[in-house]
């Protein structure tokens, strides 16, 4: 295993999926901002930021986070079954696809922490100057936690908050659809129309790439496998990018092709006749990220003054071998082997639930224990007698 396994089995996949316009990245604790790759694997600490005008989607596990013009984020925190972003500015559209088995999304704001409850689709924005958030929940289910209040966010709702504690909140008619959730709902219907999702377990990270880039074919001794378009004589995989040490995987592959990330960190490639073909594994099967295969790895740890990158290419990695036609699928990475167990995850507090504590009246005009829909739902993580009501 390489170096940073252990603590990579708990990680979910995060990736930049889509760029348009001046889209940047800075690692953890580092101001320093570079062009964004599309496949290189976020971890926590770092950030993302969208000039204005520009639009991009970030793919975290099957859940999709779309971008704004104007717009910062950072990974605060995630692993197998939580993911935390914090929006420092800007807009985000949400569209959550797969809670399963406890799993939470979170979405930190200058002035509270959106926990988004239910696959849906969401909007929130924040202005960091004055401590203001907008959420728009137009399907599911979401609470917005501050200091000692939580507020419940049904669908076909939307609100904006101020200040920490929250008190200060205002109902707002749902806004007219604008270019970002136009643009998020396009992509939504290409993904939702996807020809490789039948032959992919759609928990695999950037498989919606392979519709357009490539075919799928029936191999009579591997079954259904992808091809790209395109292809060069010679092309191997492994030879077209380059390494980078990213913590806790270590040394990962980031492949220069649009359609790379997938095939590179699932699955595995296999030629046949010649021709080399990607093998995606199972689809019922739920599929393990491999940062790449171990043997084309570079073979030294980096140090402080060391290099964090490696170009790939024929002359520096050694090709993948081929893999006689008869041979059992065997090609690195065999990512669809048996999936380490994920450790418990415990790194930051869940919400408090509703059913924890008792709901009190929004407001004075507002019937004891009937929300009224101009206003959200609270329940306090303090006893109620504590803000006089």
């Amino acid at each position: 295993m390489g170096a940073g396994t252990a603590s990579a089995e708990s990680l979910r996949v995060v990736r930049l999926g889509y760029a348009q316009g001046a889209v940047s990245f800075s690692e953890v604790a580092n101001n320093h901002w570079v062009t964004a790759s599309l496949n290189r694997p976020f971890s926590g600490g770092e950030q993302l930021r969208v000039a204005p005008g520009g639009l991009a989607e970030v793919q975290d596990g099957r859940n999709l986070i779309r971008l704004g013009g104007n717009t910062q984020i950072m990974l605060l925190q995630s692993d197998s079954r939580y993911a935390q972003w914090q929006l420092l500015s800007g807009r985000l559209s949400i569209r959550v696809n797969e809670l399963v088995d406890g799993s939470m999304l979170q979405i930190v704001t200058p002035n509270l922490t959106l926990t988004l409850q239910q696959p849906g689709s969401y909007r929130v924005w924040a202005d960091p100057d004055n401590r203001v958030t907008e959420v728009t929940v137009r399907k599911g289910q979401a609470q917005a936690a501050g200091e000692g209040a939580i507020y419940q966010i049904d669908a076909q709702q939307r609100y904006r908050f101020r200040g920490a504690d929250l008190r200060d909140n205002e109902f707002l008619a749902l806004s007219p659809l604008d270019a970002l959730d136009g643009w998020s709902a396009e992509r939504d219907r290409v993904y939702d129309n996807s020809v490789s999702v039948r032959y992919v377990s759609p928990a695999v990270v950037g498989y919606q790439d392979l519709d357009v880039h490539g075919s799928w074919r029936l191999d009579a001794t591997y079954g259904n496998v992808w091809v790209p378009n395109g292809l060069t004589a010679g092309w191997a995989p492994y030879r077209d990018g380059h390494w980078l040490w990213i913590a806790p995987w270590g040394w990962t592959w980031i492949d220069n092709a649009p359609w790379g990330f997938a095939v590179s960190h699932y699955g595995r490639w296999v030629n046949l006749q010649g021709r080399w073909a990607w093998l995606p594994g199972p689809v019922q099967t739920r599929p393990h990220f491999v940062a790449g295969p171990e043997t084309h790895k570079p073979r030294f740890t980096p140090d402080a003054h060391g290099p964090r990158r490696v170009e790939g290419g024929p002359e520096k990695r050694p090709s993948p071998r081929v893999v006689p036609r008869s041979a059992p699928p065997s090609v690195l990475p065999a990512s669809h082997s048996q999936p380490p167990q994920a450790k418990p995850a415990a790194k930051f507090p869940a919400p408090v639930r509703p059913h924890q504590h008792e709901a009190e009246p929004a407001a004075e005009h507002d019937k004891p224990g009937v929300p009224d829909d101009r206003h959200p739902r609270r329940k306090e993580s303090r006893p109620a007698a504590f803000d006089g009501a």
